[in-house]
């Protein structure tokens, strides 16, 4: 099957054609039955139910000062005062 993201095909349609019954989420969520039964403060259940908030902003992250330091000492630079 060719499709590519191109082609705007959702993922249920894609399921249907190749005869997978179920999505990933729904396989996990069947093979970690005794996840649902924790708390859900606890971590596992965390990892499986748990949704990111917020965005990311478009394009490549900034370098910090801090990233062009570290980069300095792995490169070798020297932080000796010429005088």
């Amino acid at each position: 099957m060719d499709v590519t993201r191109r082609d705007i095909i959702k993922n249920v349609d894609i399921r249907a054609n190749l005869d997978i019954p179920e999505d990933i989420v729904e396989r996990i969520q069947a093979n970690f039955g005794h996840v649902v039964t924790m708390d859900r403060h606890c971590l596992p259940n965390i990892a499986l139910y748990g949704r990111v908030e917020g965005n990311r902003p478009k394009g490549r992250p900034m370098k910090h000062w801090m990233d062009n330091v570290t980069d300095d000492i792995i490169a070798g630079a020297s932080w000796r005062l010429h005088a």
